[in-house]
């Protein structure tokens, strides 16, 4: 009798949970990750990247951040066509440290933004780092084009 109640109460947890679990995985598979690495800058400062991607897509951009040597990223990405896709979030993700220990001064972080395919069409996403107080002095430039289609 005791696993005949165990069975049914797992039966209906997975009838319960299943669904969700599954929406959350298709979820998951719409987001499109695009990563810089801090040796692709060192390789060159200006890198690029194209990408292919379908209406209601995420994409998600992650570029290396050394912040404590001054040299910080733009907030907010300059979009050539925002009605094809826009910019949802940023988020700044600091170097791993040793618990207890603050991080070594030029220890690599790095820098997430989001963003949603609205439409179908062309468009250009560009980033800058720069020092806020030279920012004519040279730093990084990140640009992602971006093609989106119809369709999920």
């Amino acid at each position: 009798m005791k696993k005949m109640v165990t069975l049914i109460c797992f039966a209906v947890t997975m009838l319960i949970c299943l669904p969700a679990w599954a929406q959350a995985v298709s979820a998951w598979a719409d987001v499109i990750s695009v990563d810089v690495s801090c040796v692709d800058f060192r390789s060159a400062s200006d890198v690029s990247r194209q990408i292919e991607v379908k209406t209601g897509n995420v994409v998600a951009v992650t570029l290396c951040n050394i912040s404590t040597t001054g040299y910080n990223w733009t907030e907010y990405a300059a979009v050539s066509d925002p009605t094809i896709i826009s910019q949802t979030g940023h988020e700044i993700i600091p170097p791993a440290r040793v618990p207890d220990e603050q991080p070594l001064v030029g220890s690599p972080g790095r820098e997430s933004w989001t963003f949603v395919a609205k439409d179908s069409g062309k468009t250009r996403i560009s980033m800058e780092n720069r020092r806020p107080w030279n920012p004519s002095e040279g730093g990084w430039n990140f640009t992602l084009d971006v093609v989106v289609t119809a369709g999920k």
